[in-house]
Parts: structure tokens; C-alpha cells; sequence
């Protein structure tokens, strides 16, 4: 399956709330993106989380709740895959790879301690973080967020659709009504105009240790 056709189904499976889904279908888009990124046949585990990491900015934005995901380390969690592997204050990209990426790839189901909320009425949705119970529900809008990292990244600029869908920047509906559109098939391998555009936003951006 192409990146541009498993971006498509993520974003149909998230419209119709299935965030599993969606993050099923994100996850190798993502790999695929890191491989055309790096110029390589093969990305190691470290190369994956590596290109969330460089994302973070963008995907901090399409998220918008807020948290500055290069300085956050959230809670020591064990994973229902890899023999209840334990992750020692793991980061956004290891949870995405860990959680999400490996579960998914190895026929696990997601654990419930990996969940997502829902945003409000006004586009806000939360990050739930129980450190006693190991849990980290994080916003829906990280399925939106990480398909935006594909859809952005330049390495993606050589791809073209012709669909009517769309990502919406996370921050937008408290400055604009209706919020900024990013047309999926204008966007891909539009990140520097992206980035120049986020660079101009006053965004609060907190880190959690």
C-alpha cells in the first residue's frame, strides 16, 4: 500500500472515530516516510522515533493541547507486547513506536493504559497522565498530528491526490472561525511553509518531567 493511500485511510478511519484504526494505518506510513527521508531501504527503531522526535513541533501543533513534546517524559509504563516490556519514562516517540507501532505490527491489541480522549465541542481535547496507575490516555488529535508529519514532510513532496479531505490546525479555533484548513492534496511536502506559518503563532508549549 502507498503512503499517500494508507494517509487516506488513516484519516477516513479517525473521521469515523476509529482511532485504532487509523493509527494501524499511520504507523508504516510513517515508517515508509522515515525510509524516503533518510534515503534508506530500512529504518532501525531509533530512526523511526528519531523522525517523531524531529516532528515534534508540528506534531505538537496539530495536536493542540498545548505540551511541549521535546522536553516531556511521562510516567514509567509496562506494554502488553515484548513480554510486558517495561518503558522507563519514555517520550511521545516511544510510546508511538512501542504502544502503537509494535503492538500493532505483532497482532497485539492496544493496551488499555494507551488511550485516546475526546476532543470537546471546541476542538480541546486533554492529555489524562494517572502515574499511579501507569496510564496515558493522550488527545484524539495525535492520530490527526502524526498524519500530518507524513503529510508534510518534504520527502513527501513528489506525491499528489485528489480528495476533499483535510487536517486542521489544532491552535486555530481560538484565533479563527472557521479554523485554518490544510487541503491534503496541496499540502503534501509542505512542511517549511507549514513551519514558517506555526513560527509566527504565539503557542504555549509546556513540558511535563
Amino acid at each position: 500500500m502507498k503512503i499517500e493511500e494508507r494517509v487516506i485511510n488513516a484519516m477516513l478511519a479517525g473521521i469515523q472515530g476509529n482511532l485504532a484504526m487509523g493509527m494501524d494505518f499511520i504507523c508504516p506510513a510513517i515508517e515508509a516516510t522515515a525510509r524516503k527521508k533518510l534515503s534508506k531501504t530500512k529504518v532501525t527503531r531509533e530512526e523511526f522515533k528519531g523522525f517523531i522526535r524531529a516532528n515534534s513541533t508540528i506534531i505538537e501543533a496539530f495536536i493542540g493541547a498545548g505540551l511541549n513534546l521535546e522536553e516531556t517524559v511521562f510516567p514509567t509504563v509496562s506494554i502488553d507486547n515484548d513480554d510486558g516490556k517495561v518503558l522507563e519514562n519514555p517520550d511521545f516517540a516511544d510510546i508511538v513506536y512501542h504502544a502503537f507501532r509494535c503492538s500493532l505490527a505483532h497482532g497485539w491489541q492496544i493496551s488499555e493504559a494507551f488511550a485516546f480522549t475526546s476532543s470537546s465541542s471546541q476542538g480541546v481535547s486533554e492529555w489524562l497522565i494517572h502515574a499511579g496507575e501507569g496510564r496515558i490516555h493522550m488527545p484524539d488529535k495525535a492520530l490527526w498530528a502524526l498524519i500530518a508529519c507524513v503529510v508534510l514532510c518534504d520527502a513527501n513532496a513528489d506525491i499528489s491526490t485528489e480528495t476533499d479531505l483535510w487536517l486542521t490546525w489544532g491552535g486555530a479555533p481560538a484565533e479563527r472561525d472557521p479554523p485554518y484548513h490544510f487541503d491534503l492534496d496541496v499540502f503534501w511536502g509542505g512542511e517549511h511553509q507549514v513551519r514558517r506559518f506555526l513560527g509566527k503563532k504565539n503557542i504555549v508549549r509546556v513540558a511535563i518531567k
